[in-house]
């Protein structure tokens, strides 16, 4: 200690809140002014350190709060129904509850059995049936659908559905379509954000970014902001607020109105500084690109869902799959979730000589060494050991599913991101619709057409083509859905004169395979998001958050809170780098809120890429990061929303795209036109929706029998007839017809 230091108080010493000149003040009476240089450096930098470790503190202790506001919601709505009950959950439920509440805490509250919810109904042995449920309307019919049956075999049992997040009015109109609704007794629960890790936090909401960026549908908004209001009552009003893009000013106004009616915070918040919210479609290059981190790929190959991962034989050696949570509180995978997957191998093998070193020296331990051992080491030995098992077998296995491909892949994708090889780009495309299936196809295609400001016509009409010849005419609604994303479209085919010797231009440097510079282009070269990559760029020790993609790409909402933090432009300077809408409200500058920790919410999904580039950020910058999303988003569930086909992603489609995949065949029949289309919209219960879009996915219905048995009930069928003047199965078989004719033509 400093000579003459103890003369400060101990209120001076340990609140953090004591500004450093007064400490250095202090000092300056005590040293002469050689000393006094070299011990001002020391004293800030200790005062910092310690200032970040009280406020890291404070932070976790507020974020682990956040788990126990919405174990204490479900506690209040489980206590409204008393008495002996069941559960039914919804399959997409089963994770973010179990992060919420345990067996014993519903033991509690009286359930005395648990049940997965399953189309094909469950059997309950209370008179009590309590059912979690998405709010969704597939979801609620077969709800519908069971309650009904009970009903109908005069079983009276009490009903009651949780909605989780919210009920809408939708719902409550099915239900009372169905005949239900004076059975069942109504209750919303509306989680708070997850902390799926130390810096991690997520709405667990997957279905919301369809909602909102494909159906246009805000229902659930009010919940986003719903969360993030909550959370500066537990940290105070955050002083500075930015939202960018159309739904992230939504959501900052409605977080304005809920401070102004629900209540504000009695005081500004000195933990979080700053606070941005993001939507995903401003930057969905990072959602499609294909990540070089651990855990990036871990998520790839084996894909992970609130936290956790399901890990199969391959991995655990036969002995069947395991269910494994990830978070810092594994040391494994904490040291390696963000590394480069070059450098994971290396450090595995490492800790594996180490355990090897530990049980060799555990084989030379006296009787006395081995109890000691035995009761403080031999957990915390076998809990390494297995880990390492686990994240070893996963290696092999993310090496056997994509290293044959994995240096091509990342060769294509930087080609598509500088706009270069345009012809050669398109035919691994192609190449890939035989060799590495659909989802990697259209991944790639829609990276093509955002990176290159859309597909010409001769490619567009070209790929979708040879897509639908190999995986059926089906997925002709997820080119439909892509297109509406903005991530299939096509270039406009038209000259004007006065755009004629550019368009020419543009024809030429395609067929030459020279760059070309569009928007987005543009835009990257704006916010600096190629970084400058030598021969000695080193992705085991990185310098810049480039190495989630090996140097090719630094995810856009990224270098924006890096911008932010460097405080070099003003906000106003900052937002217009990305066109979209933006708003803010607070401080004028970033430096006047005195960020020491950002808040960064992701509207439709945040990416592990993203995630490891911030936490480099973190390290580069010396402040705290909070990372949030209404999900974890990757490349492969973009896409699995719109491509896959079997019934499951079915049961988790919205009636807007259901009605979608209706008209991608009705639509183009002359006999049955729009008027048609928009009859069976109104008329068509959405609970029958779902097995019209399983049968117009089977060509094999050319017979028109399975038409005939599902549309002998519905209204708008009889409409239909009345309109056309046809008979019953000939209107069928007119429809069936229409189906395989579509099929063939693709």
């Amino acid at each position: 200690m400093v000579k003459g230091a103890s003369c400060l108080s101990p209120a001076v010493m340990l609140n953090p809140s004591v500004r450093i000149y007064r400490i250095t003040s202090a000092l300056e009476i005590l040293l002469d002014k050689k000393q006094l240089s070299s011990v001002q450096a020391d004293v800030k930098r200790d005062y910092l350190e310690f200032v970040s470790k009280q406020e890291s503190s404070i932070i976790d202790s507020r974020l682990d709060a956040l788990h126990q506001i919405s174990q204490k919601k479900l506690s209040e709505i489980l206590v409204k129904i008393p008495g002996k009950k069941d559960l039914i959950i919804d399959p997409v439920l089963m994770k973010p509850l179990d992060r919420i509440t345990g067996v014993s805490f519903l033991r509690s509250h009286g359930v005395e059995k648990l049940f997965k919810m399953e189309s094909s109904g469950v059997r309950c042995l209370s008179s009590q049936w309590v059912y979690i449920i998405l709010t969704d309307l597939i979801t609620v019919k077969r709800v519908s659908d069971q309650i009904n049956a009970e009903l109908s075999a005069n079983r009276r049992n009490s009903y009651h559905l949780i909605f989780v997040p919210c009920n809408i009015m939708s719902t409550q109109q099915l239900l009372e379509e169905e005949g239900v609704y004076g059975e069942v007794t109504i209750h919303t629960f509306s989680w708070e954000l997850h902390r799926l890790d130390l810096n991690v936090l997520s709405l667990e909401l997957p279905n919301l970014f369809k909602m909102i960026f494909l159906d246009g549908d805000t229902s659930f908004l009010p919940i986003v902001a719903h969360s993030l209001w909550s959370l500066q009552l537990l940290f105070g009003k955050i002083p500075l607020l930015l939202a960018q893009g159309r739904f992230a000013t939504q959501v900052q106004n409605m977080i304005d109105l809920m401070l102004e009616e629900l209540g504000t915070p009695d005081n500004v918040s000195t933990e979080i500084g700053c606070m941005l919210l993001v939507d995903r479609d401003l930057d969905y290059a990072t959602t499609l690109l294909t990540p070089v981190t651990y855990s990036g790929l871990l998520d790839e190959v084996f894909g992970i869902s609130g936290g956790t991962v399901e890990l199969d034989d391959r991995v655990t050696g036969g002995n069947g799959p395991v269910t494994y949570r990830l978070s810092s509180t594994d040391g494994i995978y904490d040291e390696i979730k963000n590394k480069h997957f070059s450098d994971v191998y290396s450090f595995l093998s490492g800790k594996t000589k180490e355990l090897q070193l530990e049980f060799e020296r555990s084989r030379k331990m006296a009787l006395q060494e081995i109890k000691h051992y035995v009761s403080t080491q031999l957990q915390k030995v076998t809990t390494v050991k297995r880990s390492l098992s686990y994240h070893i077998g996963a290696c092999e296995v993310i090496v056997g599913e994509m290293g044959h491909r994995f240096e091509d892949l990342h060769k294509v994708e930087q080609s598509m991101l500088e706009g270069r090889h345009r012809r050669d780009n398109c035919n691994y495309v192609e190449e890939c619709m035989v060799t590495s299936g659909k989802i990697t196809s259209l991944r790639l295609l829609s990276l093509m057409s955002l990176t290159q400001d859309g597909l010409s016509q001769d490619e567009a009409t070209a790929l979708k083509t040879q897509f639908l010849h190999a995986y059926g005419y089906e997925h002709l609604v997820a080119f439909q859905n892509l297109e509406k994303l903005g991530l299939f479209t096509q270039q406009g085919s038209g000259l004007l004169a006065s755009e004629t010797a550019g368009k020419l231009a543009d024809r030429v440097a395609q067929v030459v395979s020279l760059p070309k510079r569009g928007v987005f282009q543009v835009t990257a070269n704006k916010l600096k998001l190629y970084p400058n990559v030598s021969e000695s760029y080193d992705l085991k020790n990185p310098k810049d958050m480039a190495y989630v993609f090996s140097g090719s790409y630094i995810p856009a909402v990224c270098q924006l809170v890096h911008l932010l933090i460097k405080q070099e432009q003003s906000i106003e300077e900052i937002l217009k780098l990305i066109p979209s809408p933006s708003k803010w409200n607070g401080h004028s500058k970033v430096a006047e809120a005195a960020p020491r920790t950002f808040l960064v919410y992701f509207i439709g999904g945040i990416t592990y890429a993203e995630i490891a580039a911030f936490q480099l950020l973190e390290k580069i910058t010396g402040g705290r990061i909070l990372v949030a999303g209404t999900s974890i988003i990757g490349g492969n569930t973009l896409i699995e929303r719109f491509a896959k086909e079997d019934d499951s992603f079915h049961a988790n489609l919205g009636p807007g795209q259901l009605l979608a995949r209706v008209e991608a065949v009705l639509a183009n029949n002359e006999r049955l036109g729009m008027d048609s289309v928009d009859l069976v919209r109104r008329a068509i219960p959405a609970g029958y929706l779902f097995d019209l879009t399983k049968l117009l996915s089977r060509p094999s219905s050319s017979d028109g029998r399975e038409l005939e048995r599902m549309f002998k009930d519905l209204p708008a069928f009889r409409d239909l007839q009345c309109d056309f003047q046809l008979g019953h199965k000939e209107l069928c078989t007119l429809i069936s017809e229409q189906i395989d004719s579509d099929y063939v033509d693709v």
